[in-house]
């Protein structure tokens, strides 16, 4: 590549750059097989990675997966249950 090829910004520039961007919730679901029920359940519990929101795109970045992977394997697994008081 030269210096004066444009690389789009939609466009990564390899495969590194492919695993750095932020991925939706849909690719974070299916990467994780979980449904989109339990992935708002687990926000609701303040227990699901960071969201990035870009207008009305609900986005999550590596590093947000990452801390999320590091908390549930700290914790001993992803809280989706509801607590109940028995």
């Amino acid at each position: 590549m030269n210096s004066d090829t444009v690389v789009p910004l939609s466009t990564p520039a390899g495969p590194a750059a492919q695993d750095e961007r932020p991925i939706s919730v849909e690719e974070f679901c299916s990467r994780y097989g979980i449904g989109r029920s339990t992935y708002r359940r687990m926000q609701r519990q303040k227990t699901g990675p960071r969201e990035l929101r870009i207008g009305l795109r609900v986005m999550i970045t590596v590093r947000a997966v990452r801390e999320w992977e590091d908390r549930t394997v700290e914790s001993g697994g992803a809280s989706t249950q509801e607590s109940s008081d028995e």
